[in-house]
This record gives structure tokens, C-alpha cells and sequence, in this order.
């Protein structure tokens, strides 16, 4: 039977999809939870996790990384033609090599001189060759594999990846796939297919792009109402916890035109117990994650509620509603409030 193809978007796989992938796919064991009750800074549990949206996209250094092992630091010096260049010394040479500080410059030398050396050390760090002789053979054999197109030759070799695959035959009408291989029949000397390591880093810069953009659009004028949470929690076959929570929110498409949204936050492990306390603190932490704290004020009223014994008062407090400037004030004082109280017991205890 043939398994249906992803959805599109990360962000917007439904609740059943996520149950089905946890139970078939999750066979490691519960991971090891720190103690149960300890608390960070800000008084949270640490046992209670949401991951935390950052960028993936390779910093300077991590691009010169070769070029880093390889060379010293770049220092200046004054060349034959009276001009100031930067320059590198070569590491663990028995003659001191200067070399000008070009990323060609350098790359050449390795290749010329220490090709074993850079190949070993790449492999090692899975890190991608750039040594000019690698780049010109990858484009080389790119060229080499280079097919004449038709029609015929297209769509065996379309036909070919939809049974190898096991994709649904719907899967050649997806808007996603068309787009790809538009973009990729432009291309005039070959196409690089992405690795695994590639394709998985790709897979968390998206992630971290679609959810900072959630971001924003949860918090844009064209979203200005509340946001309303649907909650769903369940056990897998390895007795792990999952907790997934799902955003509703009317959005502003243009002018006087409306339309209900939905979409899903956060799908994140519970460590340990999953009752009330930590259910509510990881609803917490969603919350305050995507920015929407001022628009679901009942997620930072409910832990107050349910300690409240009067019931009058506990509706109350479930009523109130503060702006997003007001709650930044009562977190501030609910984290001051929480070092008086560590204070106090220090002394105490003393």
C-alpha cells in the first residue's frame, strides 16, 4: 500500500500524522530526565523542553574552517610593491610558508602541496571539498552524466522515482515537485543533488524560517484578535510523553475579507510525568516561544487559578486580562520575587 507524501510545510503536519511517525519510528528509550522538581533561574522546570528557534546558516568562520586548520592567524606585512597585504604562515611546516591571504592563494597550495593531508582531515570533519582540482572534477562528471531531454526519457525516469520511492501517483501533479523541476530545467551544466547532511540542515533552517515568520504573522496587524490553543498529549510505544499544540486564529487577509487559521506550534517530548504542572508549563513555554503571550492570557493565568481555593476568586483570575507590556512586569516581579525567596530559604536553612 502506497504511504502518503509529506506535507509541504513542517509547521502544518497534522496531530495523527505526528502520532503514527512517534509509534513506528520511536524505538529509542526514554531519555535520561533531570530531577523532576529542579527549576531554572526563572523558576520553570528544566525537565520541560521546547526547542528554541535559531539560525542554521553557516558563520565566516565555519566557511573558512579549512583555511583555519591549515594557516595561522592573518597578520599584515608590507609586500615587494611597497603595499600592505594580508598574509598566513603555513601550521606544522619544518620551512616557514607565507602565503597571501586569498582564498584561492591558499587553496591552491594545499592542493599542490598537501593534498593527502586536506583530503584526510575533510573526511574526518565531513567537510565538503573545496580544493580547486574537486571542484573542477565534480563539474566535470556533472557534465559527463548530462543526458539529451525528451519527453520519453523524462517520463520513464519520472515513472522510475515513483515506484522506487513508493510516492503516490498524485505525487507528480504536487505544485512543490512541478516548481523543482522547473527550477532544475534551467539549469545548463548539471544539477548538485544535496546530501543527507545537506538535506537535514536544510530541513532545520526551514524549520527555524517558517516559525520565525509564524512569528511575526501571529503578531502583525493583520492578526490583532486572541489566539485560541488546542492541546493533545499521548503516550508511544517506548513509553515516551508527547505534547502537541495547535494555534486558531482569525487573519486579516485584505480588507474586510477574514478567514480562520490554523496551524501547529510546537510537537516537543515530556522527559517525565506528564500531569497538570508540567502540562501547564510546557503550554507555557509555547506560548512565550511564539510570542504570543499577550494574546492567550489564560496560559499564564492558570497555574494561579488553579491554586486559588475560592471560586469566585478563581474566576477572576481566570478573567483577567492585562497588555503585553503589564505581563512583561509581572514576570519581572514574579523573578524578583523568586531570589527574595531563595534568599529567605538560604537563610533558613542556615
Amino acid at each position: 500500500m502506497m504511504r502518503k507524501m509529506a506535507a509541504p510545510k513542517i509547521a502544518l503536519l497534522s496531530i495523527k500524522q505526528l502520532k503514527r511517525r512517534v509509534s513506528k519510528t520511536s524505538k529509542q528509550p526514554r531519555r535520561e530526565a533531570t530531577q523532576p522538581d529542579e527549576v531554572d533561574d526563572n523558576g520553570m522546570l528544566k525537565d520541560v523542553e521546547v526547542q528554541e528557534i535559531t539560525t542554521l546558516q553557516l558563520t565566516q568562520d565555519e566557511h573558512r574552517h579549512d583555511i583555519d586548520h591549515f594557516f595561522n592567524q592573518l597578520y599584515m606585512k608590507i609586500g615587494a610593491n611597497g603595499m600592505e597585504k594580508g598574509h598566513r604562515d603555513r601550521k606544522h611546516c619544518k620551512l616557514r610558508v607565507t602565503i597571501v591571504n586569498e582564498v584561492m592563494m591558499l587553496w591552491h597550495h594545499l592542493e599542490a602541496k598537501h593534498p593527502a593531508t586536506y583530503c584526510k582531515w575533510a573526511q574526518k570533519h565531513d567537510f565538503e571539498f573545496r580544493l580547486p582540482g574537486d571542484v573542477k572534477k565534480w563539474k566535470d562528471a556533472m557534465k559527463r552524466c548530462i543526458i539529451a531531454y525528451s519527453e520519453q526519457v523524462f517520463r520513464e525516469a519520472a515513472i522510475e522515482w515513483l515506484i522506487a520511492t513508493d510516492q503516490p501517483i498524485s505525487a507528480l501533479e504536487h505544485p512543490k515537485f512541478k516548481a523543482m523541476i522547473n527550477i532544475a530545467s534551467r539549469v545548463t551544466d548539471g544539477v548538485k543533488i544535496p546530501s543527507r547532511k545537506v538535506a537535514c540542515k536544510e530541513i532545520l533552517c526551514l524549520f527555524d524560517a517558517q516559525m520565525e515568520g509564524l512569528r511575526k504573522r501571529l503578531n502583525s496587524e493583520n492578526a490583532t484578535g486572541e489566539v485560541s490553543l488546542t492541546c493533545d498529549a499521548w503516550q508511544a510505544a517506548n513509553i515516551d510523553t508527547y505534547f502537541a499544540v495547535t494555534a486558531h486564529w482569525i487573519d486579516k487577509v485584505m480588507p474586510n475579507v477574514w478567514e480562520l487559521r490554523n496551524t501547529l506550534l510546537s510537537f516537543t517530548c515530556l522527559n517525565s510525568a506528564h500531569n497538570g504542572h508540567r502540562l501547564g508549563q510546557a503550554l507555557y513555554k509555547i506560548v512565550d516561544w511564539v510570542g504570543i503571550a499577550h494574546k492567550h492570557v489564560n496560559t499564564f493565568v492558570y497555574e494561579i487559578g488553579c491554586e486559588e481555593k475560592n471560586l469566585v476568586k478563581r474566576c477572576k483570575i481566570d478573567d483577567l486580562k492585562l497588555s503585553k507590556q503589564e505581563w512583561d512586569r509581572v514576570k519581572l516581579f514574579l523573578n524578583l520575587l523568586g531570589h527574595a525567596d531563595n534568599g529567605q530559604q538560604s537563610f533558613s536553612s542556615k
